[in-house]
């Protein structure tokens, strides 16, 4: 994550995926994302999904603080959203974990929307 940023700050922006290593080699384990057109609004919202196998572990909650906060420090970015439906219990953890605040009603049914 570090070199790939000081290489190259424009890989932020695509996606990123968890990578295991194991002893017969790597195995994905979950994804991450910006959406939205930050230069033009000041904010970006976050999606993230794990395999079910990889749930549980702790690894949502650290790809999205780290993730975050390396979107944070971008000059043009003053917040990141995220939308969790509300039977999603382990998403609500992370964004929780993380420092996300509830601002209301996500744009689809059923969801919250939180601000970082």
């Amino acid at each position: 994550y570090h070199l790939a940023l000081r290489l190259r700050p424009s890989w932020g922006w695509h996606f990123w995926y968890a990578i295991e290593r194991q002893p017969r080699g790597h195995v994905l384990c979950g994804a991450l994302s910006f959406i939205g057109l930050a230069r033009l609004r000041g904010f970006v919202s976050v999606g993230y999904s794990l395999l079910p196998e990889f749930q549980g572990r702790g690894l949502g909650t650290e790809m999205v603080t780290t993730l975050t906060g390396w979107v944070l420090q971008q000059a043009h970015i003053r917040a990141v959203l995220a939308e969790v439906r509300r039977t999603n219990k382990a998403s609500l953890r992370v964004v929780a974990k993380v420092g996300f605040r509830r601002i209301g009603k996500g744009p689809r049914r059923n969801s919250f929307l939180f601000c970082l």
